[in-house]
């Protein structure tokens, strides 16, 4: 497989393009630190047997590639039921400050990909590298392969997707690393499980003896009447006349003198007799009711709770089947039998305020189950839903605050930081943020990136000595960019370090320098926007804006936007002929805005043709009459008359268009001085060392044509 190292983007799935969606989308993934907002791209669809159905190439623009994520692009083309593959290849990439990478011929490198088959090893693998992880990583000639399966140059000591250091990656999982740490975890979680067995087993020998104790001071009071009743009953038996009538009567005797073991025993021998099988439900309904006030064995409160929820049309069974569900909770949340819990108090309605509370306590403690064994996504959802429950909320935090922690010590600082902006309240997590945009800005910096660099200290904020390393690394960039003339750039990072070295002094020198070059390109709306920002009195600031304004203002009349043209040609001033233009732009501005006059028959008749210079735009319509003949004669070649002298340094004007018919049958004017001082409208002589240029009484002729 053949791959583009040097790509800042890197595809990760196609999908072909159908009836309902007649466009092939592609899922990118941004390798490089900065914004991408357009690619071109050369696609080719092939049919089965991998013949070239279609190609084409396509730009995409105004994408939102953030970096080190995945972002989407659409390439429109025709859907086709030959089409079965579809084969790209990233040919350009923008940013958003501006640089493009291209593709060059003979970049690609061959490596083989180390993508394992869905089988144990990839899931041990996962289980320790994450779920991105597809494969162990392997070292290639001139790539090594990193676990999330991307080709990487010898060169690069991180991965371009991932950002997983190279000596990390190959020390910690290849295969006997990865099986070494699954052996480590078992071990671990048998030892905890030995742990957990042996407080299981110690609490439950606690209760057990409380439980014996209660059960001797409980029978020691009977212990006299229970001697004596079977002292009685022995007795009646060695004679013979004993009864079932009395062994009943005994065994009622006994259960209202509490003991209830033995009047089971006697009871359950006596279940075909009449009445004994009541006595029997009655025994059991008081050893289930004393077993819910005092406690006992989970199988014993689970039968207690039984018993008594099936009494509950007596009085006081549904208080006592109630309590004897919250003590089997309690059982069970003890032996971390979460499940189990929540089902022993499922009968239990939201209003019974202790079975809230315990439904709380469950989910508190099976969260902290969670977030010790790492399920810190499960542990936090938990917290959420528990609301201000105890320190769920601080317990929320800490599933992100740990796991932040964990990336920021395997150098997954950008990782990190966005774990902690998402609590940036919580312990020391703002701090933290500056210190992972610190170490950032450091790997960075040693690695030669200074742009990154310099982005990840003015991130960092005050942390240390980020303030005066940003500044710096962002004054060698911006002396780069001024060096290779890049001023757009130059002047961009200037800005960021107002008061540093010469930053200002370079600043507006970039300026300066973009609002000439905007000039030159005949860029005017664009200068004009750069020179305003200079200060006043700066260079040659004064007059370059006028020139600007004066040509946008002939594009802006060229438009009829005569609004603009107004505010244009008054920040023009005394440019050239900008005052008269400004006059006519005026004029037409306001005949644009004033209300059209009511037309009347008598008006048309009297109506006289006006007069209008050759060249200029006129609203009325031509004569219909034939017009007479001129009273001067027209010129011949070369002026005539004697040319009117203009004044130094304003053009004289010169028709720029051959007269059209209309023209030609118009009364002809002869040419007079301006009164102002403004040029004619016949052809003069241009002063020597100005610039010869052509200036019609039309708005519609740019002065730059």
């Amino acid at each position: 497989m053949f791959i583009n190292l040097s790509c800042p983007a890197e595809l990760f799935r196609t999908v072909l393009p159908t009836e309902e969606s007649p466009a092939c989308g592609l899922l990118l993934y941004n390798l490089s630190d900065r914004v991408i907002v357009s690619a071109e791209v050369t696609l080719r669809l092939l049919n089965r047997r991998g013949e070239e159905e279609e190609r084409l190439v396509y730009r995409a623009r105004a994408l939102n590639g953030r970096p080190h994520n995945t972002f989407t692009m659409n390439v429109p083309c025709t859907p086709a039921p030959a089409i079965r593959q579809a084969e790209v290849s990233i040919d350009k990439v923008w940013f958003a400050d501006n640089a493009v990478w291209r593709k060059e011929p003979g970049q690609e490198t061959e490596y083989v990909p180390n993508q394992l088959p869905v089988s144990r090893s990839l899931s041990n693998l996962k289980f320790v590298a994450g779920e991105s992880a597809v494969g162990y990583p392997s070292q290639q000639e001139g790539v090594w392969v990193c676990v999330c399966g991307r080709p990487n140059p010898d060169r690069d000591p991180f991965c371009a997707r991932c950002l997983r250091q190279k000596e990390l990656v190959f020390a910690r999982f290849n295969r006997e690393a990865v099986e070494k740490q699954l052996n480590q975890k078992e071990r671990q979680l048998e030892l905890k499980s030995r742990s957990a067995l042996e407080d299981t087993a110690r609490l439950q020998r606690i209760r057990e003896e409380r439980f014996v104790l209660r059960q001797r001071k409980r029978r020691f009071r009977l212990r006299l009447l229970s001697a004596v009743l079977c002292a009685v009953a022995l007795a009646l038996l060695s004679l013979g006349v004993i009864a079932p009538g009395a062994r009943l009567y005994a065994a009622r005797r006994g259960m209202e003198a509490g003991d209830l073991d033995g009047a089971e025993r006697v009871l359950l021998e006596l279940r075909r007799f009449p009445g004994a099988e009541s006595l029997l439900a009655e025994c059991r309904y008081r050893q289930a009711a004393l077993c819910a006030e005092e406690g006992g064995e989970i199988d014993a409160l689970r039968e207690a709770a039984g018993i008594l929820r099936a009494a509950g049309e007596r009085e006081g069974a549904a208080a006592l089947a109630a309590q004897a569900e919250a003590r089997l909770a309690r059982a069970l949340l003890a032996d971390g039998l979460y499940a189990e819990a929540r089902e022993a108090i499922a009968a239990l309605g939201p209003e019974d305020a202790e079975a809230q509370a315990l439904r709380q306590e469950i989910d508190y403690q099976e969260a902290l189950e969670n977030m010790n064994q790492r399920y810190y996504v499960l542990a936090r959802n938990i917290f959420l839903g528990l609301g201000d429950y105890r320190d769920a909320a601080k317990q929320a935090d800490a599933c992100i605050y740990l796991p932040a922690l964990a990336l920021m010590e395997n150098g997954e600082y950008d990782a990190a930081i966005r774990q902690l902006e998402r609590i940036p309240n919580y312990e020391d997590s703002a701090e933290l943020i500056h210190h992972c945009s610190y170490l950032k800005g450091l790997t960075l910096e040693q690695k030669e990136d200074l742009a990154g660099a310099a982005e990840a200290y003015f991130t960092a904020g005050d942390y240390q000595d980020a303030p005066d390393k940003a500044r710096a690394l962002t004054y060698i960039l911006a002396e780069d960019a001024f060096s290779v003339a890049s001023f757009e750039k130059a002047m961009e990072l200037y800005a960021r370090i107002p008061g540093y070295e010469d930053a200002d002094e370079k600043y507006l020198a970039s300026l300066y320098t973009l609002g000439h070059r905007a000039l030159a390109d005949q860029e005017y709306n664009r200068a004009l926007t750069l020179l305003e920002r200079l200060p006043e009195g700066y260079e040659d600031r004064d007059s370059l804006i006028a020139q600007a304004a004066y040509q946008a203002g002939l594009g802006a009349a060229e438009e009829q936007d005569w609004a603009r043209a107004v505010t244009l040609f008054e920040r023009a001033g005394g440019y050239r002929d900008a005052s008269r233009r400004l006059e006519r732009a005026q004029a037409a501005l306001e005949a644009e805005q004033a209300p059209p006059p009511e037309a009347t028959e008598d008006a048309a008749e009297t109506a006289e043709p006006i007069a209008t210079p050759a060249g200029e735009p006129t609203d009325t319509p031509a004569p219909t009459e034939t017009p007479t003949e001129a009273p001067t004669e027209a010129p011949t070649e070369g002026p005539t008359a004697t040319p009117t002298e203009a004044p130094t340094g304003t053009p004289t004007a010169a028709p720029t268009e051959a007269p059209t018919e209309a023209a030609t049958a118009a009364p002809t004017r002869t040419p007079t001085p301006s009164p102002e001082g403004t040029p004619s409208d016949a052809p003069g002589e241009t002063p020597a060392g100005e610039a010869t240029e052509e200036i019609t009484d039309s708005f519609l002729v740019r002065d730059d044509e």
